[in-house]
Order: C-alpha cells, then structure tokens, then sequence
C-alpha cells in the first residue's frame, strides 16, 4: 500500500518491471538489485518524495563498486581473522584490540566506538585484503565507505603478508629545534668558592 502519492510512479515502474523499461526513463532501477532495493525503500520509507528516492538511488548507485557498500563490521572482521588471523593483523594494523586478548566480541565494541581504527581497518580491507589500486588524490582524504570505487577496478586475491615483515611505520618529523638528541657539552669553569680569595701571584710586581 503505497502512503504517498508521490511514490506511485516508482511503484508502478517496480510492480510492472517489464512493460514498463522500455517506456520509462527511470532505467536506474532495472536491475534486479535495484528492483529489491527500491520495494524495500518503498516500504520503509513512504514519506519520501518521489524526487528524494530518485536522489537517494542515484547517490546509492555510484558506490556499488566499492567493496565496503552494505558490507557489516562483523562480516568485514570475520573475513580479516578467518584469512590473515590476529598476529598478521596486529603487526601489519598496529591495532591493539588484535593484538591484547583478541576476541570478535570486544574488536566489534572497539570498531564501532572509534572512529580513527574503523577507518584504518576499512583501508586495509579495501587495499590489502581486496588487493585495489591506490585511491587516487581525490579520494585520500574520503573515510573509505565513501570512496568511489570506479567501475573497472575489481577486488584481486588477497596479498601476501607474511609475519615478522610488516614495513616499519613513517615517524612524524620532530618539533624545530629538537632534531639532535644529544647535549652539547657545556664549558667547565673555574669555579671559586665565596669567600675565599685565591692567592696572588708573588711574581707579580717583580721585575723583568
């Protein structure tokens, strides 16, 4: 039962798929994923306007090709474990919660309530397990679920990551004035204890 009137084309269009492809403009929604996607929005979400699901679809569909697109947290770690396991993913993250009593239960808590760490596991997910090209400029600084993936790169075979030859991590340049660890040595001088007067010279005043 559709709420909204203005969601009645879209809902025509999926009902009646087949007569209706070849006379709609709406080809967006042509596929069968999409086909399933729309019913459930449709059914989810009837106070949408039939320009706000156009809109929704149309953002939805340019990040399809990206491995992280409606993948869960939980599915992305079983995946990780179940390849690599916790040491390669505790040398090769430097993530703690992989490496000091690791469980699923507790790198599921701490993946969801930081930020920084889903987002590094994410990359890895994308760039080491899915084997991808390196994300272009644009894109660096993109939180990896929101990366646009084009469409002719596809996911390789995992690489190879072998214990004990993780690439030791870029440290951040020291602050100005702190690159030499080392002190200086500092001149010693002659010290003179107060109140004493050091003895004159009895050659002093003597003639040359």
């Amino acid at each position: 039962m559709i709420k909204n009137p203005q969601l009645q084309p879209a809902a025509d269009f999926l009902y009646a798929p087949q007569t209706n492809a070849l006379n709609s403009s709406l080809t967006l929604f042509t596929s069968f994923t999409e086909f399933c996607f729309l019913n459930e929005v449709i059914n989810r979400y009837n106070s949408l306007s039939f320009y706000q699901l156009v809109t929704f679809m149309s953002e939805q569909s340019i990040y399809e090709n990206n491995p992280l697109h409606g993948l869960k947290l939980e599915t992305l770690l079983e995946e990780l474990i179940s390849h690599y396991g916790w040491e390669i993913l505790a040398e090769y993250t430097r993530i703690n919660c992989f490496k000091n009593n690791p469980s699923m239960e507790s790198s599921v808590k701490f993946f969801k309530k930081t930020e920084w760490a889903r987002e590094k596991i994410e990359r890895f997910y994308l760039y080491e397990f899915k084997n991808l090209p390196k994300a272009p400029d644009d894109q660096f600084e993109i939180p990896p679920r929101d990366r646009i993936i084009p469409a002719h790169q596809k996911p390789r075979s995992p690489k190879v990551l072998i214990a004990g030859q993780a690439p030791v991590p870029r440290l951040a340049p020291k602050e100005k004035g702190r690159f030499n660890d080392k002190k200086k040595p500092h001149k010693q001088r002659n010290k003179v204890d107060k109140g004493h007067t050091p003895p004159k010279n009895p050659w002093e005043n003597s003639p040359q």
